[in-house]
């Protein structure tokens, strides 16, 4: 599974092994002059990874007034229930 999500400026990927869920993003590495995937989280389960997703694209919000701040939440609800194809009540 390798899922691209944006926080902000920056590409995220959700993946994941056997036993969990990773928030990753991609780094590029001198020394082997590659790119590769460095792992920013590890979740137990999607809905925490889900949830941690959430709150890093409340945080990165640049709201000067509560109604920019209401207005980016949703925005941001509205991104990460994308991901599971689902609707914001």
């Amino acid at each position: 599974m390798r899922i691209p999500v944006m926080i902000g400026q920056i590409e995220y990927f959700i993946t994941s092994d056997n036993n969990q869920f990773m928030l990753s993003k991609e780094e590029y590495n001198k020394k082997k002059d590659t790119t590769q995937l460095v792992h920013c989280g590890y979740y137990p389960t999607l809905l925490g990874l889900m949830g941690h997703l959430l709150l890093k694209k409340i945080r990165a919000s640049d709201a000067e007034s509560l109604a920019q701040l209401q207005k980016d939440v949703r925005q941001a609800e509205k991104e990460v229930c994308n991901i599971w194809d689902a609707e914001v009540k």
